[in-house]
C-alpha cells in the first residue's frame, strides 16, 4: 500500500474503470485463495488531480504493459499522454501509442509479482 498509495488513496474512478479478460467473482472472500486470478492484461484506472493512474494487476512477461483502452483507435482517451512514470519516481518511462494500445516499457528493476501502478500525465488525460 505504501508503494502504490498515491494511486489508491484519494483517487476517483476514471470514465472507464478497467479492462482485461479476468471476470471478478462476487461475494465476500470469493477471491479463490492466496493466488490472484488477475494478470498483466487486467488493468484498473483511476484519476488523481491531473493524472491518470493505471494499476496493472500482474507483471507482463516481456516487461511491456499494453493498455488497450488507451490505444489510438479508442475514443476513451481524450488528449495526449506526454509522460509516464512509476509512483514516487520522476524518471520517465519509454512508451508508444499504437492504434491498438498504449505500450509502456517497464523497468526490470521495478518488477513485482503483484503488478505495478503507473502514472500517465498529459493534456486532458484524466478528464
Amino acid at each position: 500500500m505504501g508503494q502504490f498509495g498515491d494511486a489508491i488513496y484519494s483517487t476517483r474512478p476514471w470514465r472507464r474503470n478497467g479492462e482485461g479478460p479476468t471476470k471478478a467473482t462476487t461475494g465476500l472472500f470469493s477471491e479463490g485463495g492466496p493466488v490472484s486470478p488477475y494478470g498483466a492484461k487486467d488493468v484498473r484506472y483511476v484519476t488523481k488531480g491531473e493524472n491518470l493512474h493505471a494499476l496493472i494487476l500482474g507483471w507482463p512477461n516481456d516487461n511491456i504493459a499494453r493498455l488497450t483502452l488507451l490505444g489510438g483507435d479508442d475514443p476513451t482517451l481524450r488528449g495526449d499522454v506526454r509522460r509516464v512514470t512509476l509512483p514516487g519516481s520522476t524518471e520517465p518511462l519509454a512508451f508508444k501509442r499504437t492504434a491498438d494500445a498504449l505500450e509502456v516499457t517497464l523497468p526490470q528493476a521495478a518488477r513485482n509479482k503483484i503488478g505495478v501502478a503507473i502514472i500517465l500525465s498529459g493534456d486532458k488525460v484524466s478528464a
